[in-house]
């Protein structure tokens, strides 16, 4: 499997435990990026539109998650929320929640309606990286620390 860049970049910023242990890990990441990361439920109007959701408000970064998920799907939920903290892939770009719902999440934290929210939503190249990050953080799966030459040479070409 050819991991872009940018992922494992993301991934070697600060590896996670194999076997995975998300309170581990979330300790990793909190030294790692000098804030807090404190987990919420999403509000129940926001389950229909998300199952996760982060804002980076004040100081901490506030993980939103679907309450009834539980075991490796709420790890895999985190882990996916923190690939966006570590691939900046909020900037300039939809959320993909609705209004309703992104209020109820803003007014959780206490946060103005004009801060960038990473939702899970969408398909796009970005939302797929981070997908990407999540598999990779919870099954334990580093990607190569050296590829091989044609490797080598589809990098440099920007080959998928």
């Amino acid at each position: 499997m050819r991991v872009p860049p940018s992922v494992a970049a993301a991934l070697n910023a600060v590896p996670p435990p194999h076997p995975f242990d998300l309170d581990l890990y979330l300790a990793l990441v909190q030294d790692a990026r000098g804030r807090r990361i404190l987990i919420h439920d999403l509000p129940r109007a926001a389950v229909a539109a998300v199952c996760g959701a982060w804002i980076p408000w004040e100081g901490v970064d506030h993980v939103f998650i679907d309450p009834a998920a539980d075991g490796l799907h709420r790890d895999h939920i985190i882990a996916h929320e923190i690939g966006h903290m570590f691939l900046d892939t909020t900037a300039g770009r939809n959320s993909g929640i609705d209004t309703t719902s992104l209020r109820l999440l803003l007014a959780t934290v206490g946060a103005p309606p004009t801060v960038a929210v990473a939702a899970r939503s969408g398909t796009d190249a970005h939302e797929r990286d981070v997908e990407l990050f999540a598999l990779l953080t919870v099954t334990g799966q580093a990607p190569p620390r050296q590829s091989s030459r044609i490797d080598r040479v589809f990098s440099a070409l920007d080959y998928p």
